[in-house]
């Protein structure tokens, strides 16, 4: 059993993931009863809040590449307030966070308030005996949820709702951007000033995978081809593309800076008929198809998109990759990637997969097949100054 100071104390010394493992998710009528009973020993008895409503955004700008999937972009929080302010026009929100005041500008409404950098223990006060609450993905934001008797809307995370909570992704439109680090070499400070920047300028929420947390993304009815291994950390890229946007749908980018935001992208292919929408290519060189290369003005880039899932194009993408991994799993295993960026022109015919073979040249195939499903005015990447 932790008390009030026990708990606190794990908070502070960073040991909240075990107490959260040992104690909260684990199941049996022990952990009820713990839960229960630090209800009736301390969130019984603390005062009532002067809000009605609390939201507890994450923002840690001093690690945010390694937090960067804990983060919730400021877009989707006024979109939450919107909805808030609309479904209780009575209520007073309070917004519990780190920063400066002038960061949340995107967030003044009238009866909206803050309560910044304050010590853990008054926003874990305020939090838990709140009417409403908006749960982060953070494991504070969860344990005030689980102790709560108000009603709790969250953000999808690692940790598992209560059956009563409310998924606020079903009630306010979700958008993200798919990015990945494919390698286990670190990521270059060039590539964390473009996440930043992509994350920032995009106004939607970032999914950045790596080794560590693929697996939580493969299906169990669709695992990685076996070539996949074998390949080089740019092809597994390549590979991942096609595998999550046939599977997953939403925006995927590599990991450059981009010239805007998607948000009225998003909403333009929500609202069509259309399956994917892209930047535009400029010139028959860009195309790696080279028998459409001359209807280059039809296609779309393939370093950004946003994609309907389970389409047509998806589903013929993602099915042609697949047939060439088939064909070349057996040299791969005998000549599997050595550097990054490996691929038959430049590894002396070994390496057996070209530089856009399982990537570029399906997808602008694909995409000629279907160009009356595409558009082509997503925000372009920015493509120097990147690596």
């Amino acid at each position: 059993m932790y008390d009030t100071e026990e708990i606190l104390r794990l908070f502070n010394t960073g040991e909240d993931k075990k107490f959260i493992e040992n104690i909260i998710i684990s199941k049996g009528n022990q952990i009820e009863d713990s839960i229960d009973s630090f209800k009736k020993s301390y969130v019984k008895t603390l005062k009532k809040s002067k809000f009605e409503i609390a939201i507890y955004i994450f923002n840690d700008k001093e690690n945010f590449i390694k937090e960067l999937n804990n983060y919730t972009n400021f877009n989707y929080y006024k979109k939450i307030l919107e909805y808030l302010i609309k479904t209780y026009p009575r209520y007073k929100i309070c917004i519990f966070s780190t920063g400066n005041i002038t960061e949340f500008e995107s967030l003044f409404y009238d009866n909206v308030y803050f309560c910044l950098n304050k010590p853990l223990k008054i926003i874990f006060n305020e939090i838990v005996n709140i009417k409403i609450l908006i749960s982060s993905k953070i494991v504070l934001s969860y344990l005030c949820s689980l102790l709560s008797d108000g009603k709790i809307y969250y953000i999808p995370s690692k940790h598992k709702p209560l059956k009563l909570w409310k998924n606020i992704y079903n009630i306010v439109k979700h958008r993200k951007i798919y990015t990945w680090w494919t390698g286990e070499n670190d990521i270059t400070e060039n590539r964390k000033r473009s996440l930043k920047s992509l994350y920032n300028r995009s106004g939607v929420d970032i999914i950045f995978i790596t080794n560590q947390n693929l697996k939580e993304y493969i299906l169990e009815s669709e695992p990685l081809h076996s070539a996949y291994k074998y390949l080089s950390f740019t092809q597994r890229g390549d590979y991942l593309k096609a595998y999550f946007m046939n599977f997953y749908g939403g925006g995927y980018s590599d990991i450059k800076e981009t010239t805007g935001d998607w948000n009225s992208s998003f909403d333009k292919l929500d609202n069509s008929d259309k399956w994917i929408i892209g930047y535009k290519e400029l010139c028959p060189d860009d195309v790696a198809y080279r028998p459409v290369a001359n209807y280059w003005y039809y296609l779309i880039g393939n370093g950004a998109y946003i994609c309907k899932p389970g389409t047509s194009l998806t589903k013929e993408w993602y099915r042609e990759m697949l047939v060439v991994l088939d064909k070349k799993l057996e040299l791969l295993k005998r000549y599997p990637a050595v550097f990054p960026q490996d691929c038959s022109e430049v590894s002396n015919k070994k390496y057996p997969i070209g530089w856009n073979e399982i990537n570029g040249r399906i997808f602008h195939k694909i995409c000629y097949k279907y160009k009356d499903k595409l558009i082509n005015t997503l925000p372009t990447s920015i493509f120097s100054n990147y690596r």
